[in-house]
């Protein structure tokens, strides 16, 4: 898939988002589900059936953000003021408006750039903090970012997960934020200007989606070509 940078598109190959997140799903052994509680993500699950895990902290990049979010960390960041009142401003709005605009505003906020020239990393996930730090940032960023603002606008929690997954014809991996609203799942992707119907987007295959409770890992096995021993182990940047 193309990642922009402006108007130069730039690709992003599997080595670089997640390096460890392929290793990580196959070594994954199913905890109970929490079917009951949290409905299922299902546009493509009539061909990828998907396994529910429970232990965020089995993939550590997302289990540090998961807590960074939840934490109430960011009401102490000036620099994250400004965002937070924009945010708690759209609650007045239909929920589909409130995720146009939070599209909109963060993906002209910020432009692309690899971890490798932010972090000098293969792979980093950062928090919303750290992303208006470096004023650029990569897919899984700017969904995370989306994630935030989304919580706070007044979305529900149990409607959005970060979505992973893999372009068919390029075996490249790409997040994004993914919303279920009013039964429809709904794709807020840093590449696109507008938000999009789940259902409408081709030539993807969905690996996992990551919320804040649980691991929603679509099939047990990598998509073909993608070799999970090949990928660069876990590693965070010195501070």
């Amino acid at each position: 898939m193309l990642l922009k940078t402006g108007s130069r598109p730039t690709r992003k190959s599997a080595a670089l988002l997640a390096p460890a997140l392929l290793a990580a799903i196959l070594s994954l052994a199913p905890l109970p589900g929490r079917a009951d509680q949290i409905a299922p993500w299902t546009f493509w699950a009539a061909a990828l059936p998907q396994t529910a895990l429970q232990d965020v902290g089995q993939l550590t990049k997302w289990q540090r953000v998961r807590d960074w979010l939840v934490s109430g960390r960011d009401r102490h960041s000036p620099a994250l003021s400004p965002w937070i009142a924009w945010a708690q401003s759209l609650r007045r709005l239909p929920p589909v408006q409130r995720l146009i605009l939070i599209q909109s505003r963060v993906n002209r906020a910020f432009s692309y750039a690899t971890d490798a020239e932010v972090w000098g990393l293969a792979d980093y996930w950062e928090t919303p903090a750290e992303v208006v730090a470096k004023g650029r940032t990569d897919c899984e960023g700017y969904a995370i970012f989306k994630l935030w603002l989304a919580r706070i606008a007044g979305i529900d929690d149990a409607g959005m997960g970060i979505l992973v997954g893999v372009a068919q014809d390029a075996l490249e991996v790409h997040a994004d934020l993914l919303v279920r609203l009013d039964g429809h799942d709904i794709i807020l992707d840093n590449r696109r200007s507008s938000i999009v119907l789940a259902a409408l987007v081709a030539n993807f295959r969905p690996l996992m989606v990551l919320d804040l409770e649980d691991l929603h890992v679509f099939g047990r096995a990598p998509p073909q070509g993608i070799d999970p021993a090949s990928l660069a182990p876990e590693s965070r940047p010195d501070r």
